[in-house]
């Protein structure tokens, strides 16, 4: 029996006119559960028939990309000589296996590429899944050795060849060797077969919970249920194209899709307890494509993470360092800094403090990546909730969670294993949120200590970010004295900024005396507490002229390095390359159009300013009296403006920030305003989905590209 209870709500129009009523009918808990149940009937019906795909499986063992996740107990990789062939091997040791999860319950035949070397009993003796096959006789040069294996060895259809090898030492060398594998190819018989179990079923949770996560986030049934039959096929696909990718993830995909559901229930509460206590204008309904979003980006980034092919750059540096805060208590450290040439900088402690309470879990790279990206959710969120607020459209919402979650840099960020930086930038989005939110109200306690707080963290959590709040925020103060100079033409208007100063100049002062203190009366001490194992410095690109793509460049991503002697030249190709390797241009030419509509709509009718109590948003959870106001659209602009001073000062000296990165909420908010502005037309919203369509595509064959790493720099 489907309900008949209608839900009134009030939605507004993308210009700002007045709000209207409309009537929804929501879905009945009976309606829900069949749009479920045939969902994740079809889910099943699709990975089980992707396994009745038999693809050849060839991999060139000492090729990282392709054998990293599938050797167990190999030594290193290691190359012939050029002239004798050059190809890539792997000594093995006493037993030694390689893992093929998936390959399905069909015969099989193997072929190994193998070598006795200089082993005195060039002998091994090959199992599947235990059971013995053969024994070779290997002669010292590779040869190709062909085996079968029948089907009622692979009856839970995984495949784990074992070699077991007379194990010897070379002389001066301590390691155990057995023969040198250097090729496995792997051709099943093909036929029908019931799907492997343990990876189907793996699957086929992921794909329940996750759907589950989206139904709990507020998307109706059939909206997660199209949601999970569509990442059902991409998963499919990967069965059928690239099986081992998928197949070696599978128990940390579970894992990931349990705290997912685990998520999307707290942060559907959360927003249901701002609902009631703070903000009358938010709904659980109107939030869900902010939180569907959040929960989606939180699930795929987090996927890469966890999957055992992926590198991220700095991950151990940070575990080390979350010890030397934690456990040895090192309150200052110097780093040598990657984006200062190598030069040591101060590396303040507040973000590994952050998870000090949870220091007694064992595992800490497991705490560090699970607890940035539950802080990085809640970023997303933050910015889908300022842009609806502030273009009172939760369609802009949902634009601005996407693109601030989905733009590449923001999964760059964490393939980079940047993880203070993306703390700190969670702690200034705050301050974004606050200059955005409720401007005019730094004079309350609440929100004058709410201010002053976030904004300590940011510039005590990486030094970067410290940077690049300076700039923003003193971006800020120029702009607003520029603004309030040219409308009222007095000093005595300066008095509007004076709570934003002085907030910033307290959470300077603590800064200074809590930790920047020591590099400016300590030189020698600081100069002592210089960290030895942080990542290689990248060396200078050039000792004349300018880089485009600097200071990391990497032509994978589209940031390739280009010289040039023309200091204009290479800003505005700096720009260019940036804007396309991290945000994929759009949005950087939709974020001015944003904040032109915001300003526009801060004025009155006869074309003046508002008057100062209508300079910022009014309390969350009233309406404000002018949709956009001024003090909106300078918030946006000081951080795009501040942004590209950074650009420009990275290019000039060489010494840069990641200011793509703290720039992406103000890029997500005046973009996602542009975007709603459009979807009141059937063919704007057709561009919008292409755009925003485009954006998460081209991110996630990013994201694909990093994990596998057929490229990582």
């Amino acid at each position: 029996m489907t309900s008949d209870v209608r839900v009134v709500v009030e939605e507004t129009d993308s210009d700002g006119g007045a709000p209207h009523r409309i009537a929804r009918h929501p879905s009945s808990v009976l309606t829900t559960g069949v749009w479920l149940a045939t969902a994740m009937a079809l889910a099943a019906l699709v990975l089980a028939l992707a396994f009745q795909t038999h693809p050849v499986t060839d991999i060139a063992i000492g090729n990282t990309i392709q054998d990293g996740t599938l050797v167990r107990d190999f030594n290193a990789v290691e190359a012939q000589a050029a002239s004798t062939g050059g190809r890539t091997y792997r000594w093995s040791q006493g037993e030694s296996s390689l893992v093929f999860p998936g390959i399905g319950r069909t015969a099989a035949t193997v072929t190994l590429t193998l070598a006795g070397g200089a082993n005195p009993m060039p002998q091994v003796r090959l199992l599947a899944n235990g059971g013995e096959l053969t024994r070779l006789a290997l002669t010292p040069d590779f040869a190709d050795y062909t085996v079968s294996v029948p089907a009622p060895y692979l009856r839970t259809g995984n495949l784990t060849l074992t070699l077991d090898a007379p194990p010897f030492h070379a002389p001066g060398d301590r390691r155990e060797l057995g023969v040198l594998v250097s090729r496995v190819r792997v051709v099943p018989a093909g036929g029908f077969a019931l799907p492997p179990a343990r990876p189907l079923l793996a699957l086929w949770g992921a794909v329940v919970l996750l759907t589950l996560a989206l139904c709990a986030a507020g998307l109706s049934g059939m909206e997660a249920a199209v949601a999970g039959v569509m990442l059902a096929a991409v998963l499919a696909v990967g069965i059928a194209e690239n099986r081992f990718f998928v197949t070696v993830a599978t128990a940390a995909w579970l894992r990931v899709s349990i705290i997912t559901l685990l998520l999307a229930l707290v942060l559907r509460g959360g927003v249901s307890l701002v609902a009631r206590r703070v903000a009358s204008g938010v709904t659980t309904h109107d939030a869900r494509g902010i939180l569907a979003v959040a929960v989606a980006i939180f699930a795929a980034r987090l996927g890469g993470l966890w999957h055992p092919a992926v590198i991220v750059s700095d991950l151990a540096f940070h575990v080390h360092r979350f010890e030397d805060v934690v456990v040895r208590h090192r309150w200052y450290q110097e780093i040598p800094a990657l984006y200062a040439s190598g030069r040591p900088v101060p590396y303040p402690p507040a973000a590994y403090l952050l998870f000090a309470p949870f220091a007694a879990v064992p595992d800490h790279a497991t705490l560090l990546t699970l607890g940035t990206q539950l802080l990085d959710a809640a970023r997303v969120v933050l910015v889908g909730f300022i842009a609806w607020r502030v273009a009172r459209r939760p369609v802009a919402g949902t634009c601005a969670a996407l693109l601030a979650g989905a733009a590449p840099v923001a999964f760059l960020l964490f393939s980079w294993g940047n993880l203070t930086d993306a703390t700190g930038e969670v702690a200034l989005t705050v301050v974004f949120a606050l200059l955005m939110l409720a401007w005019p109200r730094l004079r309350e306690p609440r929100v004058a200590v709410a201010f002053a707080a976030a904004l300590l963290f940011a510039l005590l959590a990486h030094i970067g970010v410290a940077v690049t709040a300076v700039a923003f925020l003193g971006m800020a103060v120029v702009l607003g004295t520029a603004s309030l100079l040219r409308r009222e033409r007095s000093v005595r208007a300066l008095r509007a900024l004076v709570p934003l100063v002085a907030l910033s100049l307290v959470a300077g002062a603590l800064a200074l005396a809590l930790f920047y203190h020591v590099p400016l009366t300590n030189p020698a001490a600081a100069k002592a507490a210089t960290v030895t194992d942080a990542p290689a410095p990248i060396p200078p690109l050039a000792t004349t002229g300018y880089t485009i793509g600097a200071p990391r460049p990497d032509a994978t991503i589209g940031l390739p390095a280009v010289r040039t002697a023309n200091p204009v030249v290479a800003v505005i190709g700096q720009f260019g390359e940036e804007a396309w390797a991290f945000y994929r241009v759009w949005p950087l030419a939709l974020a001015p159009v944003g904040v032109w509509l915001l300003r526009n709509r801060g004025r009155t009718p006869e074309g003046g300013i508002s008057g100062m109590e209508n300079m910022g948003l009014a309390a969350i959870g009233t309406e404000p009296a002018v949709v956009g106001t001024p003090y909106v659209a300078l918030a946006l602009s000081a951080w795009l403006l501040g942004a590209l001073v950074l650009l420009v000062v990275g290019v000039l000296t060489g010494q840069f920030v990641r200011y793509a990165v703290s720039a992406l909420p103000a890029v997500a908010v005046g973009a996602g305003t542009a975007l709603a502005s459009g979807w009141r037309w059937p063919w704007g919203r057709v561009a919008v989905i292409a755009l925003l369509a485009f954006t998460a595509l081209a991110t996630l064959f990013m994201w694909y590209g990093r994990i596998t790493r057929t490229y990582h720099v």
